[in-house]
């Protein structure tokens, strides 16, 4: 099946299709509120999907609510650092709405909440080296995420996406190893709103359990302060202890969970959502 096709609605950005059976609003612009929400209840019966997905600014939401939209996640401080942002969701069908491991999901949380560490501080071995990635390292990365992910929300297996999103405001960093990529991960920007989405995880089978992650997260964290970016979050498989636990030991807080949101890793998963300001400022 092929990726969900991207869009634009009104003002807004829209991704859609039955990949992950949903239409997701992954930037909205206020001007589209309300005339959006009957447009993508349009689109969403028109194609059969089961889940309409948005992120709104607090105070933007009650058109959503009146309209069957829940509440599932918030973070605060999204917007420049002081406006909070909801990721509402509206299910189509009753069974989108139903967690399917609700026991697996609650204990990830449990010990990630239990591993929570502000001012933890990852260490990178001295034979490996961390750097910003460029469009040469686009078919590597793409081939890395391959052997990763059975299947993912975007088309990261395919080098020209990777290229795509360089040129834009997404910010791809690796931990080489002898020249070879042993780990990769993103930040996507968002410059109106001074936040960034840490995303796109993926370790090289061989180097599992070293901590690559953390040490990624850390170094982008340090690259997007230093451009001025407030607020961080990231959107983690909800049944992944791994990346959990790494959000939360690295001080992020938790904002909510996305049910039955991501195809991702062959099946269609929960999400967990995770925020940390970077300015040192409380949200």
């Amino acid at each position: 099946m092929t990726a969900d096709s991207i869009e634009i609605i009104g003002k807004s950005t829209v991704q859609h299709g039955h990949f992950n059976n949903r239409a997701y609003v992954m930037r909205l612009d206020p001007e589209d509120i309300p005339g959006i929400i009957p447009r993508l209840g349009a689109l969403a019966e028109k194609n059969g999907y089961t889940k309409i997905v948005i992120r709104v600014p607090h105070g933007s939401e009650e058109p959503f609510l009146s309209a069957g939209y829940v509440t599932e996640a918030t973070v605060p401080g999204f917007y420049n650092g002081t406006g909070a942002a909801l990721f509402m969701g509206k299910f189509m069908v009753p069974g989108r709405a139903v967690n399917r491991c609700p026991e697996l999901t609650g204990d990830v949380l449990s010990v990630a909440r239990a591993r929570s560490a502000p001012g933890f501080l990852p260490h990178l071995q001295r034979a490996y080296t961390l750097v910003q990635a460029g469009p040469d390292d686009a078919e590597t990365i793409a081939s890395l995420y391959r052997e990763n992910f059975e299947s993912y929300p975007f088309p990261v297996f395919d080098p020209a996406f990777i290229k795509e999103t360089m040129a834009g405001e997404v910010r791809y960093f690796s931990v080489l190893h002898n020249g070879a990529v042993a780990a990769v991960a993103s930040c996507d920007v968002n410059s109106r709103a001074m936040s960034a989405e840490m995303t796109d995880f993926a370790t090289d089978l061989r180097y599992r359990g070293r901590g690559f992650a953390g040490c990624l997260l850390a170094a982008m964290e340090e690259h997007l302060a230093g451009r001025g970016v407030i607020t961080a979050f990231t959107i983690a498989r909800a049944t992944s202890y791994p990346m959990n636990v790494t959000f939360a030991r690295a001080g992020y807080g938790y904002a909510g969970t996305l049910i039955n949101n991501t195809n991702i890793c062959g099946t269609m998963e929960s999400m967990n959502v995770w925020y940390k300001r970077l300015d040192g400022g409380r949200a």
